[in-house]
């Protein structure tokens, strides 16, 4: 699997169980959504405080990340036409932690490859 990863303090839209977060780079969107790659590729997008001194704390015991990160697979999603990049929407509930990273490595090795499904 290959994980494009992008972060950003932006408050992210929520709507109908989906956030929203504008992609930006055609050529990154569209190498995300070809549906014919042998590596399943995959979106993390990570939201930061605003605040750069609350992003991480770390010890010799532990390492706490804050704020939440989500994934979204793109394969088969639509092709856009515009020129700057395009919105993409992602399910609220596929966060990007370690239970649900073991989930979609589980369903990556079963062959089952997520497809990008537009909110409705």
């Amino acid at each position: 699997m290959r994980i494009q990863l992008k972060a950003t303090i932006a408050t992210p839209p929520v709507a109908n169980g989906h956030i929203s977060y504008f992609l930006a780079g055609v050529k990154r969107y569209d190498d995300l959504r070809c549906p014919t790659v042998a590596i399943p590729r995959i979106l993390v997008v990570l939201f930061l405080a605003t605040d750069e001194a609350e992003w991480l704390a770390h010890s010799p015991n532990e390492l706490l990340m804050r704020r939440c990160a989500y994934w979204v697979s793109l394969r088969n999603a639509p092709a856009t036409s515009n020129s700057s990049g395009t919105t993409v929407y992602i399910p609220e509930h596929q966060h990007f932690s370690p239970d649900g990273l073991r989930a979609l490595l589980d369903q990556l090795a079963q062959r089952n490859i997520p497809t990008y499904v537009s909110p409705s």
